[in-house]
């Protein structure tokens, strides 16, 4: 079921649901659903749903989701969610979530990456900077504010800041840390704040810059 310009209403076909142009209202596709424009209300679809602008509503896909510029609501993938550039809403891909540039609300999935900024709750990430609380079984960023609970590693990147506190196995702050690490191993460049954890390295101390337990910088 296709239209050469404008889909509105209820669309439901055994194959795909197609426009050329914006869908809107209910679209169920035995494969897949699309818009060439914006696709707006809900979707579903066995292998995809996928629009070339904008997607705002709820989406619902075996394979995967898909918006060539921002994606807004909620988002399923049963292995990925992208957006070319924002993503605000929920998103749940098995594999992965990936977006061009900022992604703001409660993002899963195997691994979840941003060009740009990332606020909220997320489970797996690396973004340029973190905003917020995050999860994951590793992490990295270029700044991060607010909590990351990271068990395997959390890493800043060289020049980078650090605000907030971390929990992780392996904290390796390669910048600024101002704000609390725990973990087995702490490593900071600039510790304004407190390692705690067996081994606890601060580069810019000159004295007592590694510690067991607990170190500390104003």
């Amino acid at each position: 079921m296709g239209g050469g310009v404008d889909v509105t209403g209820i669309a439901v076909a055994g194959v795909a649901v197609g426009s050329g142009h914006d869908l809107s209202g209910l679209a169920i596709g035995g494969i897949g659903v699309g818009a060439r424009h914006d696709l707006t209300g809900i979707a579903s679809g066995a292998v995809g749903v996928g629009s070339g602008h904008d997607l705002t509503g709820i989406a619902v896909a075996g394979f995967g989701v898909g918006a060539g510029r921002d994606l807004k609501g909620l988002a399923i993938g049963g292995v990925g969610v992208g957006a070319g550039r924002d993503l605000t809403g929920l998103a749940v891909g098995a594999v992965g979530v990936g977006v061009g540039r900022d992604l703001t609300g409660l993002v899963i999935g195997g691994a979840v990456g941003a060009g740009g900024h990332l606020r909220g709750v997320a489970v797996a990430v690396a973004a340029p900077q973190l905003t917020g609380f995050t999860v994951g079984l590793a992490a990295g960023t270029k700044h991060m504010r607010g909590i990351v609970i990271a068990p395997a590693y959390f890493r800043v990147e060289r020049g980078g800041t650090m605000r907030g506190a971390s929990l992780s196995a392996f904290n390796h702050i390669r910048g600024r840390q101002q704000g609390l690490t725990i973990g087995l191993l702490n490593i900071a460049d600039e510790l304004h704040g407190v390692q705690i954890g067996l081994i606890n390295m601060a580069r810019n101390k000159q004295s007592f810059s590694v510690l067991p337990f607990v170190n500390f910088n104003r």
